[in-house]
């Protein structure tokens, strides 16, 4: 049976008519209260006096005086009690848990940001999020991901405005360990939510909601989900046909995700439309954890099998996904001759260009002095020495003042003598900051070196501008050494 507003779309949608969440509703309701420590005060007389009757008795004569002296209902009261004063001391504590962009470790691949996390720290991200309903979009590249953001600049930035972007394919991960960047390991998208589960029970469950998919695909994996008894369950499903992205993301649509108040929002629409929709939507979905994950929906429904473990470490897990999906031929094709190409042109440089900054020192040791100069309607922050990993931090203090500031960024680096993918993965999540307040960065002055090994990195191409108009003089110069 659906509902009335389930009749009102276009395609197929359904929802679990049991609301999982009911109960953290009404919970968030009865603790809002404008401070934390308001929210865990006993609600009467009676759960004090217990309270403390439990601690007098627990000192006294431990457990087996609990059991003696109290009836079991009200045994059950304190511990629920109990449970409800840590959920709430502990949501007070995660305020703020997600690190914001500035502190992300992200290192640019050829354009796009990859976070220097593993799935422990990717599981723990998706978590908090949870439990604090912050949105958090979670993108999991791959080489067609790669291969199409190189000519594709709003797919691109649909993975630099992510909240987490992890490689989700082991060539990705080979191609950062030659280049400099220090990929833990692959962490693919149906892996996160195995892994997720595994820390939760049935009792309390990982909610997905399953968007798009092949006609029917996502009803029969939420059904599948559901039927595994595990710590995952299917709280509903849309299916918007083949539609643009505008069309599916009208408000009855929007209203029908949101209506399910899931955990976790699996997309699969195909890289690109899924991608954008999830961006275009991104304050309008209510759901925290977003990710576009198609073949997920294909593994749990049971149509296709996923490869095994070795094929998936040794990275030939495209030859399994084309046994068993054989249209997919021509995407590998595809995406096989840009990669072949992007090892020939550009790794080689790269590869000779960290082995050097290992050699020499440069990541860690090297000097590097930032200076900050109030101008008329924006601020230049001045990078001199070394665009190097080991001084990021000492950037980063910098740009953290800018940003706060209503003005534009002007990045001079005239003076800058050398860079690696993690002060450019930096460049990426500040023009990301301003550019969610309507701002934008401009990098000026780069040296012929400095401007190639950045579009070698993949980074937007720097853009000229004239000497700024000093309006006062406030040189703040934060020079250190690394011996």
């Amino acid at each position: 049976m659906t509902s009335a507003l389930d009749a009102r779309l276009p395609h197929s949608c359904n929802f679990d008519k049991h609301d999982p969440l009911a109960d953290d509703r009404e919970g968030a309701e009865r603790h809002d209260a404008t401070s934390p420590v308001e929210n865990i005060r006993p609600r009467n007389d009676q759960n004090a006096s217990l309270l403390w009757g439990f601690r007098r008795a627990a000192k006294s004569g431990g457990s087996k005086r609990i059991i003696q002296k109290y009836s079991v209902q009200e045994i059950l009261l304190v511990t629920l009690a109990l449970r409800e004063c840590t959920t709430v001391c502990m949501n007070a504590l995660c305020v703020n848990a997600l690190p914001d962009d500035l502190s992300r470790d992200v290192y640019c691949l050829f354009g796009i940001p990859i976070d220097n996390v593993g799935m422990r720290e990717t599981v723990e991200r998706v978590e908090t999020a949870v439990a604090l309903r912050n949105p958090f979009l979670i993108a999991t590249p791959n080489v067609n991901f790669l291969v199409m953001s190189a000519s594709d600049e709003a797919f691109r930035e649909t993975l630099v405005f992510s909240d987490l972007c992890v490689p989700d394919g082991m060539p990705l991960v080979w191609l950062g360990r030659l280049v400099g960047v220090p990929v833990k390991k692959r962490v693919a998208g149906s892996d996160i939510l195995e892994m997720v589960k595994r820390g939760r029970t049935k009792d309390r469950p990982l909610n997905l909601f399953l968007f798009g998919g092949a006609d029917g695909a996502a009803e029969k994996a939420s059904q599948a989900i559901n039927l595994r008894g595990d710590a995952l369950r299917g709280v509903g499903f849309v299916n918007p046909g083949f539609v643009q992205v505008e069309q599916m993301s009208g408000a009855e649509t929007i209203a029908a995700v949101n209506a399910s108040r899931a955990d976790f929002l699996v997309a699969a629409l195909g890289a690109r439309k899924g991608q954008l929709w999830l961006h275009q939507n991104h304050v309008r979905l209510e759901i925290p954890v977003r990710a576009h994950l198609g073949a997920v929906m294909n593994f749990y429904s049971g149509t296709v099998r996923r490869a095994p473990r070795f094929l998936q470490r040794c990275g030939l897990e495209w030859a399994w996904r084309i046994k068993e999906e054989p249209a997919l031929w021509r995407r590998y094709v595809h995406d096989g001759f840009h990669l072949a190409t992007l090892l020939f042109s550009r790794v080689p440089p790269l590869l000779a260009w960290s082995i050097y900054l290992r050699l020499s020192g440069q990541a860690r040791r090297a000097k590097l002095t930032v200076t900050e100069t109030d101008a008329i309607g924006h601020r230049v922050i001045s990078l001199a020495g070394s665009l190097t990993s080991g001084n990021v931090e000492k950037a980063v203090a910098a740009f953290r003042v800018a940003v706060s500031d209503d003005t534009e960024v002007v990045v001079d680096l005239s003076k800058a003598r050398a860079v690696d993918a993690r002060f450019v993965g930096m460049f990426l999540m500040l023009e990301k900051t301003l550019r969610l307040s309507g701002r934008r960065a401009v990098f000026v002055g780069a040296s012929r070196r400095v401007a190639f090994l950045m579009r070698l990195y993949g980074f937007p191409v720097l853009r000229a501008a004239p000497t700024p108009k000093v309006d006062r003089a406030s040189q703040i110069a934060m020079t250190s050494a690394e011996t």
